[in-house]
């Protein structure tokens, strides 16, 4: 299977003497109408080149960046320098960024090669630009620093996570960490990442950038073209994608829609209570995973082992059940789907939690064992008393 090499090209655009008339990177925006307003299409310079002043800009490739078919990259590449000249001109001072645009390309003898986003979907990227006022630092998910973090845009990626800290060494007062970043999607290429005039992103003394890229690789290998002209066509997803995959309607690949794959064990966390004679619970686990789990954490720490099963076995109850087995200590847990749509189960036929029961056992152990079987049609108790040999053992009930 062969990897995808691609890189992120930004550009950045930074009021600065006029060095040429160049186009935008990615061609013309389109701007919706500003409500009450009109004519905000001609109003707002989306040509950067027509911005009031005039702009210069840099370009800055990201580290290489490879995958293979379904895999999402999410992780914080090395940090980039910036061109030595942004470097010198800007030692000292602040530099205003007006706006920024994006790529994903493959880097060629030929130049550069836009990548598709049917090919590499670009679910989001988030960058942190530090001057020489300022620290980048790797750091695991254990660093207490980095805890706010975790609520802010879309978390953190695996592995390590480059922290940015201004050390507040400058005297002007001026920021040395910048963020740019953007979650259009699929629409990064055609959204529109200028400021109004007068607005900017100041940094003072830039000397870095770093990029944090999450990528979800589309690219079905065998049957489409990794650039320009593709169609696309959808490649393996997990049974749980509801996406089409062939037919006028498969325009777009399962893979973007996150679905969970059945090769990897989920232990769910959650709070879970066991209910008899009930005709159902009121918020009952909606899958075999989770109802497997739910038993275990419901019963956890009482010495159980569990047989799991599940399907439609009408006189098993709706959704999720376990019986006590005659053997001591043995869990019978069933899950029961409700047809095509296995994720609802109320109204369900069949046995009703705990109806129709007649035989009940539970045991206990400790340096003695006891085992309790009731049949309330025979009115008819067993207890069985196991302990160690040679020795008088007492059991008391109260």
């Amino acid at each position: 299977c062969a990897h995808l090499p691609l890189l992120l090209l930004v550009f950045l655009g930074v009021p600065w003497r006029v060095t040429g008339d160049a186009p935008n990177l990615n061609g013309d925006y389109i701007l919706s109408q500003t409500p009450g307003g009109k004519d905000t299409q001609k109003l707002f310079p989306t040509e950067y080149r027509n911005y009031p002043g005039g702009v210069t800009h840099f370009d800055v490739y990201s580290p290489l960046i490879r995958s293979l078919y379904s895999q999402v990259f999410w992780k914080g590449l090395e940090p980039v320098d910036l061109p030595e000249e942004i470097v010198r001109r800007f030692d000292g001072k602040g530099m205003a960024v007006v706006g920024f645009e994006l790529d994903q390309v493959r880097r060629t003898e030929s130049g550069d090669v836009q990548v598709p986003m049917s090919v590499t979907y670009n679910h989001h990227f988030e960058s942190t630009m530090v001057g020489k006022h300022a620290s980048l630092e790797a750091v695991d998910h254990t660093d207490p620093r980095i805890e706010s973090m975790r609520h802010m845009g879309h978390g953190l990626p695996g592995g390590k996570v480059w922290l940015a800290q201004d050390l507040g060494t400058s005297t002007t007062g001026i920021p040395a960490v910048q963020a740019f970043g953007a979650a259009n999607g699929g629409e990064v290429r055609k959204s529109f990442h200028g400021y109004a005039p007068g607005y900017a992103q100041i940094i003072e003394s830039p000397t870095k950038i770093q990029i944090t890229p999450m990528q979800i690789d589309t690219w079905h290998r065998e049957k489409m073209n990794v650039s320009f002209p593709t169609q696309f066509v959808s490649g393996p997803v997990p049974r749980s994608s509801l996406a089409p995959t062939s037919g006028p309607d498969a325009l777009y690949s399962g893979l973007l829609e996150c679905p969970v794959t059945t090769r990897i064990r989920k232990h769910i966390k959650g709070q879970y209570f066991v209910q008899v004679g009930s005709d159902a619970c009121d918020a009952e686990p909606t899958t075999a995973e989770e109802c497997d789990s739910a038993v275990r954490t419901a019963l956890n720490g009482q010495g159980y082992r569990f047989a799991f099963a599940s399907g439609s076995d009408p006189t098993q109850p709706a959704g999720c059940s376990a019986t006590a087995d005659a053997v001591p200590g043995l869990v019978h847990v069933y899950f029961r789907e409700s047809g095509s749509d296995k994720r609802s189960f109320r109204g369900l036929a069949g046995a009703a939690c705990g109806a129709q029961a007649t035989r009940f056992s539970g045991y206990s152990h400790s340096v003695v064992q006891v085992s309790v079987e009731l049949d309330t049609e025979k009115s008819q108790a067993d207890l069985t008393f196991t302990g160690p040999a040679g020795v008088w053992f007492g059991v008391g009930f109260g």
